[in-house]
């Protein structure tokens, strides 16, 4: 009971001080406030947000360089442009993200939401696997209560192969914080069901997961792949259709570029050949 009275309470303070640093004057801003700021965008995931979270979270560390949060912030930040297929790892506005995220670990190393944001950017762009979970372990040893970092967890480990461990993760982040679920929570789920093959619950879970963001490209990737593979190919292309709005020019090629380098490749052999596949199937073009 205690677990869960934390698990619902510490999402709800986190909004309060969103609030009331977006309250206070541009001008008075420091760099807390700045991040602060910075942090709803990122949740919202829009090409205009990241930018503007960019923005503000290069001002923060423009005040204080050793900001850990705030280098996490920035490291994630760029993780989430190039997971929307809106940058390049390549691109030199982005690729020191990794630099970024163990920078913020040196400052911080025992802060869980510099562990949580610093273990992604390190799974993902930094190609190491075993290091970005044990990151979000630390975390949670540190704070056993954060349905946040449950859910992260959840969703490296479903990449790489142990959805059971990242589904019991899950459940266990729902019993915390049953009222506050993220689209992170829906399309850790959808991958989980996508890497054990069972194609009608991603599609199930990427219908939850666009209810709270709708223009998602990695939920749009693993339901037009899903729909594929399960012969449901008008509502597929449909997908598709949403995904090349929202990247224009999306092909295979691209797809593999973002899973092959842009996360080095972060699933158990074959899977990504049967995303491709679905992809594929789609007519999303090579």
């Amino acid at each position: 009971m205690t677990a869960s009275v934390v698990g619902a309470i510490e999402p709800n303070l986190r909004e309060a001080e969103i609030l009331r640093a977006q309250r206070k004057p541009t001008g008075s801003l420091r760099a807390y406030d700045l991040v602060l700021r910075a942090l709803p965008l990122l949740w919202m995931r829009s090409r205009e947000n990241l930018t503007e979270a960019e923005r503000l979270l290069r001002t923060a560390i423009n005040i204080d360089a050793r900001y850990a949060l705030a280098l996490a912030r920035l490291a994630q930040c760029y993780w989430l442009m190039v997971s929307q297929n809106w940058a390049d790892r390549a691109d030199p506005a982005v690729n020191d993200m990794v630099y970024l995220a163990r920078a913020a670990l040196a400052q911080a190393p025992n802060d869980p939401e510099v562990l949580r944001a610093a273990g992604l950017v390190i799974h993902y762009a930094g190609g190491d696997r075993s290091g970005g979970i044990a990151l979000l372990n630390r975390a949670i040893e540190l704070n056993p209560n954060s349905a946040l970092t449950l859910q992260m967890a959840a969703l490296l480990n479903a990449y790489t192969g142990d959805t059971q461990l990242g589904i019991t993760l899950l459940q266990r982040a729902a019993r915390l914080n049953p009222l506050n679920l993220t689209h992170d929570f829906y399309l850790a789920y959808a991958i989980s069901h996508f890497v054990a093959g069972q194609f009608e619950a991603t599609v199930e879970w990427t219908t939850k997961a666009f209810e709270y963001l709708p223009n998602d490209a990695a939920t749009l990737r693993y339901r037009a792949a899903s729909l594929g593979l399960l012969g449901r190919l008008e509502e597929g292309r449909q997908v598709v259709q949403r995904l090349l709005a929202l990247v224009p020019g999306f092909s295979i090629t691209q797809a593999r570029r973002h899973i092959e380098f842009g996360m080095n490749n972060p699933f158990r052999p074959g899977i990504a050949d049967t995303l491709y596949e679905g992809l594929r199937r789609c007519g999303v073009p090579e």
